[in-house]
This record gives C-alpha cells, structure tokens and sequence, in this order.
C-alpha cells in the first residue's frame, strides 16, 4: 500500500502533468488523427496519471529485495519541509544531466513529517542516515525540495521558510 502511496505522489501532481504532457505532445504530429490523439491523452490524462501511479507503485514493490530503504527520524531543530512536488530523486546522477534527459537512477525521497522521511534507494549512499541525520543534511534535504518545488514549499515553522532561497520551477 505504502509503495502504491508513493507511485501516486510522483505522478499526481501538476509539475509532473505538465511535463509529461508537454513530452507525449512534443511527440505527436501535427496531424488531424495526431491533434486527435492530443486530444485524448489531455482530456483522459486522469486515467493515465492513475495507471502510471499504480506502475510506479508496482515497481517500488516488486524491486523491495533489490532497493536500499532508509527510515529517517530527525532529532534536529529544523523541521523537514515538503512541497506540491512530495517525492524527490536525490541520486547524485542527476545533477550531470542533460535538459529533458530522464535519469536512469533514483533514491527517492518523501518527507512524511517534520521529523520522519523516508526513502527508497537504487544506491546505498543513503544508508547511513538510518543512524541519525545532522543539520546539513536536513538542510540539503530542505534544499532539493525547495528547488524541485513547482509553486509552493510546506513548513510547520514560519522561520525555516523564511530562511529558505527558492523560486519556482519553472
């Protein structure tokens, strides 16, 4: 169930819609059996958004044996933020792509609440944080977040927001 949650929390959100929709758009001809097909996919995107989250889901699942999951509880005096993009990659491979280029890693990153997050790995750079998390990793959490946020970030603290450098995505 949790991983279903998760494959849902990926796709249901707008910055996902509108660049998947902008990716299947680009890729249909400007035709009138392709404006048709543009048609389709915008007005039954609710049904796509749902099989993809359901395909997510299953894959987070049936992957559990091979993925690093990482339970994180934060002792720290700054909260975990969240934003209208819940679930982030944090594989470090990444920051080398190319625009519009779809990673082939993920280490996918869900703050559940202020103090607990949790994570589900293709990598074991994570693991660690099973132990504990310091203030600079809550920080570079927040950070990702932040910068992966389509319009809003979250916080049960006024000041961490305050504090926080963003702008949306855009």
């Amino acid at each position: 169930d949790f991983c279903c949650y998760l494959g849902h929390q990926i796709t249901r959100t707008k910055f996902f819609r509108e660049r998947t929709l902008k990716a299947v758009l680009e890729n249909i001809p400007d035709t009138p059996k392709g404006k048709f097909y543009a048609h389709l996919s915008k007005k039954n995107w609710w049904y796509v958004n749902f099989m993809l989250g359901l395909n997510s889901g299953w894959a987070f699942y049936s992957s559990r044996k091979d993925s690093h999951k990482v339970a994180i509880v934060n002792n720290t005096l700054i909260p975990f933020v969240t934003s209208d993009n819940p679930v982030i990659n944090m594989h470090s491979s990444i920051d080398s792509l190319q625009p519009g280029e779809a990673p082939v890693y993920m280490d996918l990153y869900i703050a559940i609440s202020p103090r607990y997050a949790y994570m589900i790995n293709d990598s074991p750079d994570f693991n660690h944080l099973a132990g504990g998390i310091s203030e600079a990793d809550v920080q570079r959490f927040n950070s990702r977040v932040a910068d992966m946020a389509h319009l809003s970030v979250y916080s049960n603290e006024r000041e961490v927001l305050a504090g926080m450098k963003w702008k949306p995505a855009s």
